[in-house]
C-alpha cells in the first residue's frame, strides 16, 4: 500500500483570538480591508490590543502550514508445506514513512502579533523526517486432528523487528517577503536549530522475540491454550533487556454437553478463564543513557551554546509487566435472539515505566524509571438483541456495551513511601488524580472577622479554599485530591432499524463520572500569559456568575481579584465530566432490484450520515461552561500559583481547552457497485 498525502493547517488554530475578541468591534476598515487589530492598540499585559483579527487567515501568502507525507507499507508472505500436518510460514513487513512539514507566519496575522516592522517579525520553519520499521516472523505450525475429537495446534515463532527514525528542524526569523515563505532560508536574518528530541534527533531500536503456543481442543467442548514468550529489547538497561512471560487460557463449551441440550432456549453457553503476563518496553530508545539539553551562556564577550543534563540516566531500567486474570461467559438464548458476554478481570502492574519529574534542585528535570505498582479491576458487559426479526419487512436489532474499571497505585518506587506530591502519585488512588486546593466558595464581606485571621491574599470577592488542617492559614499542606479522569462507568448503545429498502442506525455513547479540566478558567500567574477569559473588561468573556458586593455569589471571584494574581485560580477549572451524546446517525435507501437491472447495477445505496449531531446530557455544557465535555486533548493542568506547588496530572487527564472542537459533519453520498 502506497500513499501520498498533503495536509494544510495542522498547526493553525485561530480559536483563541476568535473567542476573545469583543463582538462589539468591526472586523473591517472603512475601505473594506481587514482591520489588523479590531480593538485598537492597548497594553499587552491586559490581553487587549494584542488580539489580532482571525480574518487575516485569508492571506494565503502570509500563512503557511503544510505537511507532505509519503508512506509505503509492504508485506511479503510465504508458506512451505513440510509434512501433511507441519508447515513453515514467513511474514515480512516493511513500513517506510517520509515527512516534510513547513510553516510560515507573516507578521500582522492572527497566528503572530501586530508589528510595524513585519520584515523582522516574519518567521518560518522546515522539518524533515524519515522513519522505517521492518519485521520478520518465522513460524513453524503443527496442526492435527486425531480420532475426530482431538485437535492439536502448535506454533513456534522467532521474530525480529527494528525501528529507525530521524527528524531535523530549522527555524528562521526575518523573511524579507511573504512570497518567499519557507523556501529560501538564505534570505532570512537568523536561522536556528531548536532543541528537543521532537525537533531534532535520531533513534534506532530493536526487538527480538521467541514464542511457543500449544492449543488443545477436545470434541469442541474443552479448550486449553498454553503460551510462553521471551522478548529482548535494546531500549532497556544491560542485564534487564530480556523478559519471559507465560499465559494460560481454558474454555468449556457447556452448551455442547448433553445435560444442556435439553434446554432448548440456550443457543450458546461458554465459560472462559485466563491468566497471563504481558509486558511493555515503550520508552525512548536511549532512556537508560539520559539526555542532554542545550542553552546559551556568556563566555567573555561571546554568547555560546552549552549543554547540561536534561534527564538523568537510569542504568537499572527494566521491563514493565502486567499480570492479568480474567473470567468470562459467552451466552446466547432463544435461537440467538439474545447474545452477549460478561467479562471480569483483574490486572496487577509492577515496574511501571514513567517519566518521573525531579525537583529543580536536582539539576535534571526528569528521569525515566520503574516508578510504581498499580492494580486494576473491572467488568465488561456486551449484549446484542434482535428485538424484531421480520415484521412485514421491519427489523430492529440493538448492541449494548457497558464497562467499569477501577485503578489504583498499590506501591511506589521507594519502599514504604505513600505519596509523591511532585508527580501527583498517591498509594490507594488512581494514577491520574488532580491534586490541588479545594474551592469551597468565595470570601464574602460578612466573613471579615475570619478573613482577618488568614490575612492577605485572602479578601472579600476572592476564591476561598478549604483549610484542610485548620491552622488558620493556607499553605501547600492544604492541598488535597480533587478527583481524577477515571469515570464511574462508560457505555454505549447502537440501534439498527431496517424496513424494506430503508435502513437507520443510531450510535449513542455515555461517560458517567470523572473530572475534566477546563484550562481556560485557570489563569497563569494572574493571566499575564494565560488564557483570555480573565474578566478584564475589553476582551470577550464567557458568561459566568461572578462576585460583586451586590451579587455575593460563590461561583466566580470578583473580576478585579481574578485578574490580579489570585493564588487559587486553578480551582476554577474542575468540572463533572459526565456526558451522553449521539455519536452518529446514518440513514440509507437501497434501490430495488428492478431499478438496478434497468441501470445495469449490482447495488446502489443513497445515504445521509451525521457525526456528533448533538449532546443529550452534560452538566458542563448545560451550565454554560463549555461546548464539548469529551475533551480535546490530554496533558497537564495548571496547579496553584503563588503559595503552592504546581502539580501535574497524568497524560490521561481529560483536558478541555480553547481548541477546535469536534466537528459536526453531515455527509450525503451514493454507493454504486457495477
Amino acid at each position: 500500500m502506497n500513499t501520498l498525502s498533503y495536509t494544510d493547517g495542522d498547526g493553525v488554530n485561530p480559536m483563541y483570538n476568535t473567542l476573545a475578541l469583543s463582538p462589539l468591534v468591526t472586523p473591517y476598515n472603512a475601505d473594506g480591508t481587514v482591520k489588523i487589530q479590531p480593538m485598537g492598540g492597548g497594553n499587552p499585559h491586559q490581553d487587549v490590543g494584542v488580539r489580532l483579527n482571525p480574518l487575516t487567515l485569508r492571506d494565503e501568502n502570509a500563512i503557511k502550514d503544510r505537511r507532505r507525507r509519503i508512506r509505503t507499507y509492504n508485506t511479503l508472505y510465504g508458506e512451505l508445506q513440510i509434512l501433511q500436518s507441519l508447515k513453515y510460514r514467513v511474514n515480512v513487513e516493511l513500513d517506510f514513512r517520509d515527512d516534510n512539514y513547513g510553516t510560515y507566519r507573516g507578521a500582522n496575522t492572527v497566528l503572530t502579533s501586530a508589528s510595524s516592522t513585519p520584515f523582522q517579525s516574519n518567521t518560518a520553519s522546515t522539518q524533515n523526517g524519515e522513519a522505517w520499521t521492518y519485521a520478520i516472523d518465522h513460524q513453524i505450525i503443527f496442526d492435527k486432528l486425531i480420532a475426530d475429537k482431538h485437535k492439536i495446534n502448535f506454533i513456534g515463532l522467532f521474530g525480529m523487528q527494528q525501528d529507525q527514525n530521524f527528524v531535523s528542524t530549522f527555524n528562521a526569523v526575518g523573511i524579507p517577503a511573504d512570497y518567499i515563505q519557507n523556501y529560501n532560508f538564505n534570505q532570512a536574518t537568523t536561522v536556528t536549530q531548536p532543541s528537543g528530541s521532537t525537533n531534532n534527533g535520531f533513534v534506532r531500536s530493536g526487538l527480538v522475540s521467541y514464542m511457543a503456543r500449544l492449543n488443545y481442543n477436545f470434541n469442541d467442548k474443552y479448550n486449553l491454550t498454553a503460551t510462553f514468550r521471551r522478548d529482548g529489547s535494546s531500549r532497556l538497561a544491560p542485564g534487564n533487556k530480556w523478559f519471559n512471560y507465560p499465559a494460560l487460557a481454558a474454555a468449556w463449551n457447556m452448551s455442547e454437553e448433553s445435560f444442556f441440550q435439553k434446554a432448548a432456549f440456550i443457543s450458546n453457553l461458554k465459560l472462559r478463564a485466563g491468566w497471563g503476563i504481558t509486558s511493555n518496553q515503550s520508552v525512548n530508545p536511549y532512556a537508560t543513557l539520559g539526555g542532554l539539553s542545550s542553552n546559551n551562556y556568556n563566555f567573555g564577550n561571546t554568547n555560546v551554546i552549552g549543554y547540561f543534563v536534561g534527564s538523568l540516566p537510569n542504568k537499572n531500567l527494566k521491563w514493565e509487566s502486567t499480570t492479568v486474570s480474567n473470567l468470562g461467559l459467552d451466552f446466547g438464548f432463544f435461537k440467538s435472539r439474545i447474545t452477549g458476554s460478561i467479562d471480569l478481570y483483574q490486572s496487577r502492574t509492577k515496574d511501571l515505566l514513567v517519566a518521573k519529574a525531579l525537583p529543580i534542585s536536582n539539576g535534571a528535570s526528569s528521569v525515566i524509571t520503574n516508578a510504581a505498582k498499580t492494580e486494576g479491576k473491572g467488568i465488561e458487559i456486551a449484549l446484542s438483541t434482535v428485538n424484531i426479526d421480520d415484521l412485514n419487512g421491519f427489523r430492529w436489532t440493538m448492541d449494548i456495551n457497558w464497562s467499569v474499571n477501577r485503578e489504583k497505585i498499590t506501591a511506589l518506587e521507594e519502599p514504604g513511601k505513600l505519596r509523591d506530591v511532585g508527580n501527583g502519585w498517591f498509594v490507594g488512588q488512581p494514577l491520574n488524580v488532580i491534586y490541588d486546593f479545594k474551592k469551597i466558595g468565595i470570601w464574602q464581606t460578612k466573613d471579615a472577622a475570619l478573613l482577618a485571621t488568614y490575612g492577605a491574599p485572602q479578601a472579600a470577592g476572592r476564591i476561598r479554599v478549604e483549610d484542610i488542617n485548620n491552622d488558620n492559614k493556607i499553605t501547600a499542606d492544604d492541598q488535597t485530591i480533587i478527583g481524577s479522569s477515571q469515570p464511574k462507568w462508560v457505555g454505549g448503545i447502537t440501534n439498527r432499524i431496517s424496513y424494506k429498502n430503508f435502513d437507520l442506525s443510531v450510535v449513542t455513547f455515555a461517560r458517567w463520572g470523572g473530572t475534566l479540566i477546563a484550562t481556560y478558567f485557570q489563569s497563569n500567574n494572574g493571566g499575564t500569559g494565560g488564557y483570555g477569559f480573565l474578566m478584564q473588561g475589553r476582551v470577550n468573556q464567557l458568561k459566568v456568575d461572578y462576585w460583586t458586593p451586590t451579587n455575593p455569589t460563590n461561583d466566580f471571584p470578583h473580576p478585579e481579584g481574578f485578574a490580579n494574581n489570585d493564588n487559587y485560580a486553578s480551582t476554577l477549572g474542575y468540572y463533572d465530566a459526565t456526558f451522553a451524546r449521539i455519536r452518529s446517525i446514518n440513514i440509507g435507501y437501497a434501490l430495488p432490484s428492478g431499478l438496478l437491472n434497468k441501470f445495469h447495477l449490482n447495488s446502489a445505496r443513497f445515504y445521509v450520515s451525521a457525526t456528533n449531531p448533538f449532546i443529550l446530557y452534560s452538566p458542563f455544557v448545560r451550565d454554560g461552561y463549555g461546548i464539548d465535555p469529551e475533551g480535546t486533548g490530554t496533558g497537564t493542568t495548571l496547579g496553584p500559583t503563588g503559595g503552592g506547588n504546581s502539580t501535574p496530572t497524568s497524560g490521561r487527564a481529560i483536558i478541555v481547552s480553547i481548541n477546535t472542537p469536534p466537528t459536526r459533519e453531515i455527509i450525503v453520498g451514493l454507493n454504486l457497485k457495477f
